[in-house]
């Protein structure tokens, strides 16, 4: 019996780095209605939403722009480690056709709120509480993003914590470029 409880420590230990490693990994209940949207990565990326104020955003009024879309929770560690660098992208990108569209996940819009209240972002957050656009992209798991070129077409997809900030930036440049 003592054995046993030896090994619980390197149990939670194990589960605690396989979550850190994986990211939220919040896996959508929602079935995705594209089939694969691989397949579909040629077409520009449609969607609108509202804001917890009720601000609706149309990411077509995002066309001619570099956009890096976040899927996101706030419950999600990781995704909001990330939004220190998704700050120092806009500052970077200052000038630039370059633009960052939230997407929440979160149930509870009073709890997006709450949160943009005490923790502001310089960028639009729709609130998609049914993760249907999230679905609609084939999101399954948070942080997730997609960076889209100037007409609106995915050109990276990046899901979990393995995302490194770097890469993010040395594609963003690349499309920036191509758009001089």
């Amino acid at each position: 019996m003592k054995n046993r409880h030896k090994s619980l420590p390197a149990i939670y230990l194990g589960f605690f780095l396989f979550v850190a490693l994986t990211g939220c990994d919040q896996i959508f209940s929602r079935k995705p209605k594209k089939a694969n949207s691989q397949a579909n990565i040629a077409d520009p990326v449609v969607f609108s939403g509202k804001t917890v104020d009720g601000e609706t955003v149309k990411l077509t009024d995002y066309r001619g722009k570099i956009v890096l879309v976040d899927f996101w929770a706030t419950w999600c560690g990781p995704c909001v480690q990330w939004f220190p660098h998704s700050k120092k992208l806009l500052e970077k990108y200052e000038g630039k056709p370059f633009a960052i569209v939230g997407i929440s996940i979160d149930d509870s819009a009073s709890d997006l709120k709450s949160f943009l209240k005490r923790s502001p972002h310089p960028w639009k957050n729709i609130h998609d509480a049914d993760q249907e656009i999230a679905s609609d992209w084939d999101v399954r798991a948070i942080p997730g993003f997609l960076l889209l070129d100037e007409k609106g077409v995915v050109h990276k997809n990046w899901i979990g914590t393995s995302v490194d900030p770097a890469t993010v930036d040395r594609e963003i440049d690349f499309l920036l470029e191509k758009i001089k």
